[in-house]
């Protein structure tokens, strides 16, 4: 084996992660190893992690069956049959044979699976070694594998702590619901149980409510459930399961650190049963209840005190939730310094839960990373309050997202911008040539902002040329999008000065901009003479987009005879 080779090999001695039919895999192991197979024959003593994705069939599966066998480390397995074999129904026994060699390796504990359908009976196969094996984690993505005998043969993994599930092709029947339910009873150590999309809306919502109170909800800490249709008595049954379960074993407070009810239909009803969940959890991380349109709980925000020193993620976007439910939410959190993620986009907070937020988590929280207050009704009046708390504020601010909030975007909102930020979008806030300015201003001071999105603005050339002069100069910005926005040809007359500049912008996006023909034929000439400068690697652009600009077929063609190295210009 040669030197290069045994490099490459040690970088992977504990964990191998790599695509099996991937010509640059086997230009890296062909000297000295001639398979994949091989590499975990010579190296299986030291092996601990084994990732297959988009696994081929054919002569290499006996080979990495027995090359898995013959391991004594190996205690993670990923296998993933690819995207194209997510609808197709495989029938190939050497896939059985390495997957029973997987169960059949008493090191293996944990098991993630995906994109593999299978038939009725190598299913049953299948489930033949699963019930002997030591399995601790489970994990299936996108896959038909979770029939009654598959739930059957689960019931025997008494050391299961970790059971997720996310598909959205296939749904649960009653009968299977029946059957996770018996095992979930069957799982005293389970900490983390994931659900997504396995349609358990109505009477199997039930059913595994009843479930999770006869089994270990107590001790559960994670529990997921996006995607399922839940409604408020299903909800009710889920939460009295788990309060159950605590109460039976004389706990005062649950273990749950996650919380996941996205998409789901529960509205006022429900959201009381999760506040009644929230006052027990002390030890609640992240609470996500986004698109629940009719959730409106003022309650909701009041239980979050229980959890207010140690809640990391909290999202309650598209729900009904008016100026009291957020200001609740806010006073509960507020001085937190926990908190990294907020969402409460989609909501009807209007201008007084705006100034909530930034009174009580902006200005006095200090580890907000990621705000989120798309949609929610605010104006330029609004913009004051969340202008003052930035400048106040200490947070590691990364991402903020203010879209469709008309008015909002205001020079002073934008003046007040932390330096920490790398993602600021304003789509669709009414921002005029002033803020545009500003922007501009801010861009060039900032040496951490990378996405700047300001699509469907007020914004004209006047505008738009110091905020693209400060663009093509920045050394951290990667995209930049004015779609929607008044260019027309003297804004095309700026864009056509930048193609060639730009010290690290990738991206950027002018679609709808009414440059006309005149703008296109300036862009196209620009886009010739600054072929040099892309030989010369001087700018770094590599995505133009321009459609719907309103050019004429000669503006066309003159754009489709622009062929600078390493720049694609996109038009209709």
């Amino acid at each position: 084996m040669t030197e290069t080779s045994k490099e490459a090999t040690a970088c992977l001695l504990n964990s191998v992660s790599f695509i099996t039919n991937s010509d640059s895999v086997v230009r890296c192991y062909k000297s000295g190893m001639d398979t994949v197979a091989d590499m975990i024959s010579l190296h299986g003593a030291q092996l601990e992690r084994l990732v297959l994705d988009d696994l081929p069939s054919g002569s290499c599966l006996p080979r990495l069956s027995e090359a898995i066998s013959g391991s004594t480390t190996i205690s993670f397995f990923s296998v993933d049959c690819g995207y194209s074999n997510r609808y197709v129904t495989l029938t190939d026994p050497k896939l059985i044979g390495l997957m029973i060699a997987a169960l059949q390796n008493k090191t293996l504990r944990r098991l993630t699976i995906k994109n593999m359908n299978l038939h009725t009976e190598e299913i049953r196969t299948f489930c033949k070694p699963l019930r002997t094996c030591s399995l601790t984690e489970i994990r299936i993505e996108h896959s038909r594998l979770v029939t009654k005998k598959f739930i059957s043969a689960l019931c025997r993994l008494s050391a299961l702590q970790s059971l997720y599930i996310l598909t959205t092709e296939f749904s649960f029947s009653i009968e299977e619901v029946s059957a996770l339910a018996a095992a979930v009873q069957c799982w005293p150590w389970l900490r983390e149980l994931g659900l997504h999309s396995v349609g358990i809306a109505q009477s199997a919502g039930k059913l595994l409510g009843e479930a999770l109170g006869k089994g270990c909800a107590g001790r559960l800490q994670v529990l997921e459930l996006p995607c399922n249709n839940l409604g408020d008595k299903e909800i009710a049954a889920i939460v009295d399961g788990i309060l159950g379960s605590c109460r039976r074993r004389r706990a005062e407070e649950t273990a749950i650190r996650v919380l996941d009810l996205r998409k789901n239909t529960f509205a006022h009803g429900g959201g009381l049963k999760i506040a009644e969940l929230l006052k027990m959890s002390p030890n609640l991380e992240r609470l996500d209840v986004e698109l629940n349109p009719d959730v409106d709980t003022v309650e909701l925000g009041d239980s979050l005190r229980t959890c207010a020193g140690t809640l990391r993620w909290l999202s309650v976007n598209v729900c009904r939730l008016g100026p009291k439910g957020i200001t609740s939410i806010c006073r509960s959190l507020s001085g937190t310094q926990k908190l990294q993620n907020l969402t409460i986009a989609g909501t009807k907070a209007g201008n007084e839960g705006l100034r909530a937020v930034a009174e009580e988590i902006v200005a006095k929280g200090t580890s907000l990373v990621t705000l989120s207050l798309r949609t929610i009704g605010a104006t330029a009046d609004g913009a004051k309050f969340l202008a003052l708390a930035l400048k106040k504020s200490r947070n590691p601010l990364r991402s903020l997202n203010l879209c469709s909030n008309k008015g909002i975007g205001t020079a002073e909102l934008i003046e007040s911008l932390p330096d920490s930020l790398q993602k600021l979008e304003l789509r669709k806030c009414a921002a005029d040539d002033q803020s545009a300015e500003a922007i501009g201003r801010f861009i060039r001071q900032s040496h951490c902002i990378r996405r700047v999105i300001l699509g469907d603005n007020d914004f004209h050339a006047a505008g738009i040329k110091p905020m693209l002069e400060a663009a093509r100069e920045s050394d951290s910005l990667k995209e930049l999008e004015v779609a929607g926005n008044d260019l027309g040809p003297a804004g095309a007359l700026c864009v056509a000065e930048t193609i060639g500049r730009c010290r690290s912008l990738r991206r950027l996006n002018i679609v709808r901009t009414h440059i006309g023909s005149e703008g296109a034929k300036a862009i196209a000439k620009a886009g010739v003479n600054a072929r040099p400068r892309f030989v010369q690697g001087l700018s770094k652009l590599q995505e133009l987009m321009m459609y719907r600009s309103d050019m004429g077929d000669e503006e066309r063609r003159e754009l489709q005879e622009v062929k600078c190295l390493g720049l694609l210009i996109r038009f209709n």
